[in-house]
């Protein structure tokens, strides 16, 4: 493998673009060393680009690109891509063994905002907005922040409070603040009236959101063993990392957080951190760190086609029925096996090899099997393509404090959560499933969960989906109990700061374990050692509870 040097100037983006594209077999492209590198909307490229659980908008503006590489690693050497603007830093494409290391991703002007809250009353906010860290005006009530780019208006909702101490978000408060108006009091002081009470404290941090979330902060398709390592993403415009469509995927020290020196005290991520979709292969997440996120730390998940016609025996009309996540066309192909889901009790009644996939619009496409549609199976229905889905591992990471819940994993493949530690504001683990709403695929088989430590802070809000500090929840209308969702789970030897929340709620689960682990009563909630074990199961069999000590 040889090394290149990198030139970043002065040909500017579309230099580093051919730089890359011209070496990117049997390489190791070097970066200048701590170069900042700015990517501004207006010299991007313009691509027509199908993002999972990302607006759909005409275009996306791509900055950094690479395609059909091999063999290659990327070494930034901590290099900042610094972006101005709605757009995407780095995006990789049907490309084999690749490497980007030593890179950090940051925006001159965040696309989320934070403010700290000086006064709190039931009908409003008052609050300081450093207008050089985050430009704002207020016009006619409404509250806008300019990033460069863009006049951006408030989001009503899903802004979210940090303590201003622990920097955790603060109880009960997730996704309770919405904001009716605006007004503006002094050059740096902001009135925010209420729609329903919050009670906040002096000096907590408030993240405020604004912006569509068009990009992804890094987007990789069509790739197969893919490895990130000491990426620091300090903001994005939506996802972090967004991964669909590929095969074996690594992140090694990944960190999301805020970058201090910048007079930023939590915000980062506008969106998820890791979201992995329809991958295969093997998903390794390793001594990673995530914090301030205004999404889930991790999101692995396939997507649910629904049915809409059956034309003949072999033939099923589909739709992508989530708004967010349509117009693939790398869903299937021929030789890949689907699951057929009766969506009423989420019951899988076959599975058939796929002959022929076929885009036909958006949100529609054609699949077509070798073999003989159950006649259970009609409109309303779902598909699942069995073969992109992954085995995951996460370990030895630090699941901090952000606005939803922690690590959602959906998948039929070998799951193993091991070592890490918990802070998540809703449920620190989400196994789902959901052929309704979200239309998020992957019932879970095989997961192993052991030697975690989730702390007093999990579950202290309430977000969608979080009945437990571990919480398995697919959302099926009317369960067999006969047929379980998920099943074969063991849970063992963890540590749970006790809050008064189940440490575990199961639904349509069998095959569940919860053996060897200890429960510890978190400060001002006493607990001893006869109380039951707060585990909640509904419509599960084959459960075991053993050998668990409640301090």
């Amino acid at each position: 493998m040889k090394s290149i040097e990198v030139s970043v100037s002065p040909e500017g983006l579309a230099g580093i673009n051919s730089q890359l594209q011209a070496n990117c077999r049997d390489t190791e492209l070097i970066f200048p060393q701590n170069a900042l590198i700015s990517l501004r909307q207006q010299d991007c490229t313009q691509t027509r680009l199908m993002l999972s659980n990302t607006a759909d908008t005409p275009y996306k503006s791509l900055a950094l690109t690479l395609s059909h590489a091999e063999n290659m690693i990327l070494d930034f050497r901590n290099a900042t891509l610094e972006c101005t603007g709605q757009l995407q830093p780095l995006s990789l494409f049907d490309s084999r063994n690749v490497t980007v290391r030593n890179l950090n991703i940051d925006w001159t002007v965040p696309l989320s905002a934070e403010c700290t809250v000086q006064h709190c009353t039931p009908q409003y906010l008052d609050v300081c907005i450093c207008p050089e860290t985050f430009p704002f005006e207020v016009e006619n009530g409404q509250l806008f922040f300019l990033t460069g780019t863009e006049r951006a208006a408030l989001w009503e909702g899903a802004h979210t409070a940090f303590d201003r101490e622990s920097l955790c978000v603060v109880p009960d408060s997730g996704d309770m603040i919405t904001i009716e108006r605006a007004e503006q009091l002094s050059e740096r002081q902001v009135r925010l009236y209420l729609r329903r009470p919050v009670v906040l404290g002096e000096g907590d941090c408030l993240v405020l959101r604004h912006s569509l979330r068009m990009h992804a902060g890094i987007f990789v398709e069509g790739c197969t063993n893919v490895t990130f390592e000491n990426v620091h993403v300090y903001a994005t415009g939506g996802l972090g990392i967004l991964c669909q469509f590929n095969d074996t995927l690594t992140f090694r020290h990944v960190l999301f957080s805020a970058n201090t020196a910048k007079n930023r005290k939590v915000v980062n991520g506008h969106d998820d951190g890791l979201h992995l979709v329809n991958n295969r292969g093997e998903i390794l997440i390793e001594a990673c760190s995530f914090h301030g996120l205004m999404d889930d730390p991790v999101n692995i998940h396939g997507i649910y086609l629904q049915v809409t016609q059956v034309p003949d025996e072999h033939t099923l009309r589909c739709r992508f029925a989530h708004s967010s996540a349509t117009g693939f066309d790398r869903f299937t192909s021929e030789g890949d096996v689907c699951a057929l889901i009766r969506a009423d009790d989420m019951s899988t009644v076959g599975t058939l090899t796929v002959k022929e996939y076929r885009l036909i619009s958006r949100e529609e496409c054609i699949l077509t099997f070798d073999g003989t549609i159950p006649a259970e199976i009609g409109p309303g229905d779902a598909v699942e393509n069995l073969n992109d889905t992954p085995a995951v591992t996460v370990r030895n990471s630090f699941i901090g404090s952000c606005r939803a819940r922690g690590l959602l994993i959906t998948t039929p493949k070998k799951v193993t959560v091991e070592n890490n530690l918990f802070q998540s504001a809703g449920s620190a683990i989400l196994l789902s499933g959901d052929a309704h709403g979200w239309f998020e695929s992957g019932a879970c088989h095989e997961v192993t969960i052991r030697d975690n430590t989730f702390t007093a802070q999990c579950l202290t809000s309430e977000y969608e989906f979080c009945k437990g500090v571990i919480s398995i929840c697919p959302v099926i209308p009317h369960p067999d109990d006969r047929r379980p969702y998920h099943g074969n789970i063991t849970i063992t030897r963890n540590k749970f700061h006790y809050n008064r929340k189940p440490v575990l709620y199961a639904f349509s689960t069998e095959q569940l374990s919860f053996v060897s682990n200890i429960i510890y009563p978190a400060c001002g909630h006493p607990a001893n050692a006869q109380q039951e074990i707060p585990v909640v199961t509904e419509h599960c069999h084959t459960v075991c509870l053993s050998d668990n000590l409640f301090l």
